[in-house]
């Protein structure tokens, strides 16, 4: 679990050294999250995608942390302050929560799509091209799937 959040860690530092600004940096760490993930499959499984027994609940009232938790927090903590510091320029809204926040739901989109790959591979889906789905999910994540007339405010939805 350690071996895999540094290699998450420096992957993920990497992007930040190669990228050009914030919006680029966002469309990066997407591809390079996933792709890590990708390398990973066994260790990405065992980091987010098997249930640990001797663990309590997610509502438990006690926290125990365990080595991924040590080990994956600083990378969380990474994508969070490059998250505040987009939202200090204006590139992502301030009005979608900390930063905290939204780099868990970024987190949780960039996670969903390695995921799903991971789980059901070709040929147990017929997934389009790697290089586009990645592409598409980052449009998607980026600019939303309204377009045009059928963008409304979040409060009148």
């Amino acid at each position: 679990m350690r071996d895999f959040f540094v290699g998450l860690g420096w992957t993920l530092g990497e992007v930040d050294r190669a990228a050009s600004g914030h919006r680029d940096w966002l469309r990066r760490t997407i591809a390079g999250y996933v792709a890590y993930g990708l390398a990973h499959p066994d260790e990405y499984r065992l980091a987010f995608m098997v249930i640990k027994p001797y663990r309590k609940p997610y509502n438990a009232e006690e926290f125990e942390p365990g080595e991924g938790y040590r080990a994956g927090i600083p990378v969380l903590l990474a994508l969070a302050n490059q998250i505040e510091a987009a939202i200090k320029a204006g590139v992502i809204r301030d009005d979608l929560g900390s930063p905290m926040l939204v780099a868990q739901a970024f987190w949780a989109s960039m996670h969903g799509l390695a995921a799903i790959l991971i789980a059901r591979p070709r040929p147990h889906l017929p997934w389009e091209d790697l290089d586009a789905l990645i592409a598409a999910q980052t449009e998607i994540l980026l600019n939303g799937l309204l377009g045009g007339s059928a963008r409304r405010p979040r409060d009148t939805d």
